[in-house]
């Protein structure tokens, strides 16, 4: 990754210093006079695979603007100069534009359209979930560029996007609470903990293996969730803050999923993370799934009279589902909704930006409420009824 330094030149001036390697293995370095471009250097280049992007000469900087700039060139730059994100996500972004722009990336910025926007949203074989992020993103792009006077207007403003609960939309089908006991049961008793924690939480997995042990308060029954692993440019993993604001927060825990942590706070100090691998590591992702999970999903798959069977048997009480990890997170939520706690409060356990994504995501598993409707207006006729009596 490229890095920025301070430096101080004899005459006493400071300049901002951008340094990398390029693919070659050869080293280069570009200078500025503010931290600013620098930083906006630094992010083109790690998403650019470490060499300088497309438009920009050494020592001059970028191009001036003009109608030949392309929606890629442009994007890319926007996305690099964006601030307030993430590393990781900063290169997702550039990474998803490069994959999909497709020959949206080679039209001249100032002669987009809304109809070349619209086929480029039509042409795209991806969910509606998906395409809404694209377009989102590119509309963002598009949107710096008329704050920056390069265009008059965003032509991907008020394009028709699929619907999120038309045709391909999969709502969830939560686990059980048998099938969550069946997974815990032929959990490796050393990670036991960690899958009653998530199902019991309904954190999200960078959240619960970010746990350190001061993050537990056993007398009162609570955790606070204040970091969560991140994932660098690089695919290295980092601590940093959580995926929103609201996903820092406190949850109140059941004296039995206290009782299970109890042990690992015995054993940790207050700044250890709470979950380790047997030599003491932190509990990574596709480590704790090909290790962990998937013999326990194979193990609960097969009775006792089967159990030296390679496949699942489907015999009665045995698992019959194939979850993901992030499956306990749909559990914790589906089974909240069963007991009849609104969804705003769950939306806050779950740490959801907006209580949107919480409605979107388990609206559909809300119990019918036309009774309720109907009880509503029938008391509100009543009240109606009388007041028209009493005025006659």
């Amino acid at each position: 990754m490229a890095t920025v330094r301070k430096r101080t030149t004899p005459s006493g001036k400071v300049r901002w210093q951008v340094r990398w390697w390029t693919p070659e293995g050869h080293q280069a370095s570009e200078t500025f006079d503010s931290e600013k471009k620098a930083k906006t250097l630094r992010g083109l280049i790690d998403a650019n695979g470490q060499r300088l992007p497309a438009g920009y000469i050494k020592g001059q900087g970028f191009a001036p603007a003009t109608t030949s700039l392309s929606v890629g060139a442009w994007c890319a730059r926007a996305v690099a100069a964006r601030s307030g994100i993430e590393a990781r996500t900063r290169h997702d972004y550039a990474r998803q534009l490069e994959l999909h722009l497709g020959d949206l990336a080679a039209v001249a910025l100032a002669d987009l359209s809304r109809e070349q926007v619209s086929a480029w949203v039509v042409s795209l074989k991806r969910s509606p979930k998906t395409i809404k992020n694209l377009h989102g993103l590119l509309s963002s792009c598009l949107t710096d560029a008329v704050r920056d006077g390069l265009i008059a207007r965003n032509p991907a403003e008020g394009i028709g996007l699929p619907r999120l609960d038309g045709p391909g939309r999969e709502d969830i089908t939560p686990l059980s609470t048998s099938d969550v006991a069946l997974l815990i049961a032929n959990t490796d008793a050393h990670y036991q903990p960690l899958v009653q924690l998530l199902a019991g939480t309904g954190m999200r997995w960078s959240e619960a293996t970010g746990l350190q042990a001061r993050h537990v308060d056993p007398f009162a029954c609570r955790v606070s969730i204040t970091q969560a692993w991140k994932r660098q440019p690089d695919s290295s993993m980092a601590m940093g803050s959580t995926k929103t604001r609201r996903s820092r927060r406190s949850l109140a825990i059941t004296e039995a999923l206290r009782d299970a942590l109890v042990p690992l706070l015995s054993e940790r100090a207050a700044d250890a993370y709470l979950f380790q691998t047997p030599s003491g590591k932190p509990v990574r992702n596709s480590n704790f799934r090909d290790r962990v999970w998937l013999p326990a999903i194979a193990k609960a798959q097969r009775c006792v009279a089967h159990k030296d069977e390679p496949k699942a048997c489907g015999c009665a009480g045995t698992l019959r589902v194939t979850p993901h990890i992030h499956d306990l997170r749909h559990f914790h939520a589906s089974y909240l909704i069963a007991a009849g706690v609104p969804l705003v409060k769950i939306q806050r356990r779950l740490g959801h930006e907006s209580i949107k994504t919480t409605v979107d995501v388990y609206g559909h598993l809300m119990p019918d409420s036309d009774d309720e409707v109907i009880g509503a207006l029938e008391r509100a006729s009543l009240r109606i009824g009388h007041i028209n009596t009493v005025g006659a």
